[in-house]
Formats: C-alpha cells, sequence, structure tokens
C-alpha cells in the first residue's frame, strides 16, 4: 500500500533569540492536559463487562475527545508570566527584559461580548504576543482555539479562523484573564491550538434513509465489548 505523504506546515521564528526558538510549538498530543493522564480507563478502575453488553469504560476510551485534544500544534508561552490582579485591575510583568509577551486591548473592542462579569476581568482583553508565524499549504486555512479540555487554565482565549497559507505575520492572540486569579503562569503553558484544515465549499443536503442501512453498519461493531469506534470507524490523525 503507498503511505500517504504528509503535508508541510512551517513555523518561522519571527527572532533569532535563543528562548524563541525553545518555545516552539509542538503537536498537541504532547500537551495533553494533567487530568486526562489521571483519569482511569474504566469505572472503580476495575475493567468488567456491563449487562448493556460494553465495558465500562471512562471518557480516558472515548477516541473522539482524544482526537479533538490531540489535533494539530499546540502555542506555549515562552517565559513565565506574573499576574497581579486586586478584583477589578490585571496587571502583568514576564520574566524576559527583551520580549514583549503581553498587550491588551480596550473593553470598547469587545464589549458586545456577553461576558460573565463575575468570572472574567471585563476591563481588558490581554493578547498573547506569539513569536511564530504559521505558515499552511495553499489552500489549508488554520483553525486556532482555546486548547480544548485544558479546564485548569487561568485564561480563556478567543477562538478564529486564519489563511495561514496567505497571512504574511504572525497571528497574535486575544484572551480573557479570570479576575480572581493571581500568580505565576509557567513557561511553556499551552494558550492555543492550531488545526489545519483544507478549504471547501459546502451545501447542505436533508435526506432520508432506511434505518436499517444505519443499523446494519453499527452492527459490525458489535463483535467486540469495546473500542468499537476505534477499531472500525476511526481514521488516524498524525501530526509532527
Amino acid at each position: 500500500m503507498k503511505l500517504k505523504k504528509p503535508l508541510r506546515v512551517e513555523f518561522i521564528a519571527t527572532s533569532e533569540k535563543d528562548f524563541i526558538r525553545m518555545s516552539c510549538p509542538v503537536p498537541s498530543i504532547k500537551s495533553l492536559p494533567e487530568w486526562y493522564a489521571k483519569q482511569s480507563s474504566y469505572t472503580d478502575g476495575v475493567k468488567r463487562i456491563q449487562e448493556i453488553g460494553v465495558y465500562n469504560h471512562t471518557i480516558k476510551k472515548c477516541m473522539p475527545v482524544f482526537d479533538v485534544m490531540s489535533s494539530g500544534y499546540m502555542f506555549q508561552t515562552v517565559c513565565e508570566l506574573n499576574v497581579e490582579n486586586d478584583g477589578q485591575n490585571t496587571s502583568w510583568q514576564w520574566s524576559m527584559d527583551d520580549f514583549t509577551a503581553i498587550e491588551s486591548h480596550s473593553k470598547q473592542q469587545f464589549d458586545s461580548i456577553p461576558i460573565d462579569k463575575d468570572i472574567w476581568n471585563t476591563e481588558f482583553a490581554f493578547k498573547f504576543i506569539n513569536p511564530w508565524i504559521m505558515r499552511t499549504p495553499k489552500g489549508y486555512s488554520t483553525l486556532f482555539t482555546m486548547p480544548f479540555h485544558h479546564y485548569d487554565l487561568p485564561f480563556y482565549t478567543l477562538p478564529a479562523v486564519v489563511d495561514t497559507d496567505k497571512h504574511p505575520i504572525a497571528v497574535n492572540f486575544p484572551f480573557l484573564i479570570k479576575k480572581d486569579f493571581a500568580g505565576i503562569i509557567p513557561s511553556g503553558t499551552p494558550f492555543i491550538q492550531a488545526i489545519p484544515f483544507k478549504r471547501d465549499d459546502w451545501k447542505a443536503e436533508f435526506l432520508t434513509e432506511p434505518i436499517e442501512k444505519s443499523q446494519g453498519e453499527f452492527g459490525r461493531g458489535q463483535q467486540k465489548f469495546g473500542n468499537r469506534y476505534k477499531t472500525f470507524w476511526r481514521e488516524i490523525k498524525t501530526y509532527s
């Protein structure tokens, strides 16, 4: 069988500084959240077959969840960030003196977004300054999003789509910070997940088909107690 040649994505550093190159984006599979590593694969930690004829799997065995967390590439903070917060005003310091890590947007630039003021600082939206240009092949754009299932992060990065085959400079990433958070955000903290995709035009069609068609296909999966989706229908996605 002929192997499919992987597409090439380029990350171009906007600076020759060593610490910039140390912070290069990594495949998202190398930056999975801590809770996922701690999660048992089976309820109560013991593998058994339930009355409904499947294993007692937890979310750890859900391949769609794994696939969304491991898709694409993860951008990470270049250096340590110190957040000082009095509940109303937030100020920042970073450990590098020759790099601007954070900038801000005034609230007038996002005041129509229905932000929960009990959770987020709404006086400013801040912005991660990104020292990497991402370049995809012709016809490919990139979904930039808050890292999927990273619930422990004290910020929320606003998602966006950029045509990274055409956009010539680095993309910076606006975010909100929790109003009660103060402390250090470590170097290497994931702050944006980048998932390339091919641009296509789509048109929705609404059809009917005999239920037996889908039930018959699903019946194949009942040959096994577990890992049905992974065994019969999932396609492996690789990013390196």
